[in-house]
């Protein structure tokens, strides 16, 4: 699981996400329950920090609730058991299949299957679909048309492209601010550079749904 934790390190998910994530990943083929993700965790984090980041993948399509075992402890309902999203870890095995790695597979008898259309249904039946841009796994309410582009884009795509064309610069009361060139209403500020860069992909995503809900143009970026 050390290449997954590394995987989910490029992305931009709080820690504490990526530590519920990796718990998640090595369970795969069974339902955790809030404390049953919380005892794996390292000691001292709350198992209402665990709940809230657990409810909050939920939300964004990133975690899944599964049907409960029989429940036999007096009354009450049964606790609710999350899942890594499939298509999550689909996501992380598209990106080891680059030529390097493929090649590494096959010396080590790694066998790679294409994808099949049970893959497809079942990325359907989560509400996600591939880019048909970059071409990885993606929530459809997560792609937009890009003014003048043939096809569309995604937002994980369109944030890590404007990610490569942002501009830094110390404002005068020591923070930092960060803007995209070519993205003239986007900016983010804050007390770090890492600070002001997830701010920024916030701020991205505001904008872009702004964008959405008035119909207006979203401008290509250069990569």
């Amino acid at each position: 699981m050390v290449s997954f934790r590394k995987y989910l390190n490029s992305m931009d998910y709080p820690d504490s996400l990526k530590d519920i994530f990796a718990v998640l990943a090595a369970h795969r083929e069974i339902g955790l329950t809030v404390d049953d993700v919380h005892r794996r965790l390292p000691a001292g984090t709350k198992r209402d920090t665990v709940h809230h980041e657990m409810e909050s993948g939920v939300k964004r399509g990133l975690i899944i609730i599964v049907e409960s075992p029989p429940y036999d402890k007096g009354r009450g309902r049964p606790p609710k058991r999350y899942q890594l999203n499939p298509i999550l870890w689909d996501e992380y095995m598209a990106s080891e299949m680059t030529p390097e790695k493929v090649e590494r597979g096959y010396a080590m008898g790694i066998k790679l299957r294409k994808e099949k259309m049970e893959d497809r249904e079942r990325m359907a039946s989560a509400g996600m679909d591939r880019c048909p841009s970059c071409g990885n796994p993606t929530h459809k309410s997560d792609v937009f048309r890009v003014s003048g582009a043939e096809k569309d884009s995604c937002l994980t795509e369109y944030v890590q492209v404007a990610l490569r064309r942002v501009s830094i610069e110390t404002i005068e009361n020591g923070s930092i601010r960060i803007t995209v060139d070519g993205l003239k209403d986007v900016m983010a500020t804050g007390k770090t550079e890492e600070e002001c860069r997830n701010n920024l992909i916030e701020e991205i995503k505001k904008w872009i749904a702004i964008c959405q809900q008035k119909g207006l143009d979203i401008p290509p970026i250069e990569s």
